[in-house]
């Protein structure tokens, strides 16, 4: 922190013998660094460690952050609740998840948490279907009677030449028709 302060730089790695690859204790430096950085106010460094968290998130790994950050710090909750409802299946199968699952008592809005993820999964599932859906179904052209134009203003629109029922569609004109015609001329 103190170089930090000094250099306006930041050493992400957490010495691992050499090894550069994301594991638990680099997530870990990295969340301790945001609340440092948000408890004394330190803007860029606040978002450069946001910044890096979201470049450190895995299936394994954010399922401990949802739960243990986003109550804390709102910003953080779109794209983290957006990778989680996205992976859900793998999220669910991890190790931190299952680690959440066993203690949710230690979660303050472990309830709230676990229903906006599950509402967002859903909500991506059937945009999924939906989309799945439409592509193995195409549309039918369905042929749609002409339009006839409007009659001046105040003038009666002529009858139809055919009257059209929709669940009849097109009717012919019937003898029936013809014949209470003759009916009525007596």
């Amino acid at each position: 922190m103190l170089c930090y302060l000094y250099t306006n730089q930041i050493d992400w790695t957490n010495d691992n013998n050499g090894m550069d690859e994301t594991t638990d204790e680099n997530i870990s430096f990295t969340i301790e660094i945001y609340c440092i950085a948000d408890r004394y106010l330190l803007t860029d460094l606040r978002q450069r460690a946001k910044n890096r968290i979201f470049e450190e998130l895995t299936v394994n790994n954010v399922a401990e952050i949802m739960f243990r950050l986003v109550p804390k710090y709102e910003d953080l909750k779109e794209p983290i609740l957006s990778f989680m409802a996205e992976n859900f299946e793998e999220v669910c199968n991890s190790k931190g998840f299952k680690d959440v699952l066993a203690n949710p008592n230690d979660y303050t809005y472990y309830n709230r948490i676990m229903s906006e993820v599950l509402s967002q999964h859903f909500k991506i599932q059937k945009a999924r279907l939906n989309k799945q859906n439409l592509q193995t179904h195409t549309p039918v052209n369905v042929a749609l009677p002409p339009m006839r134009p409007l009659p001046p203003a105040g003038m009666r629109p002529p009858p139809l030449p055919l009257p059209y029922n929709p669940s009849v569609g097109f009717r012919q004109p019937s003898q029936s028709t013809n014949s209470n015609n003759n009916n009525n001329s007596t």
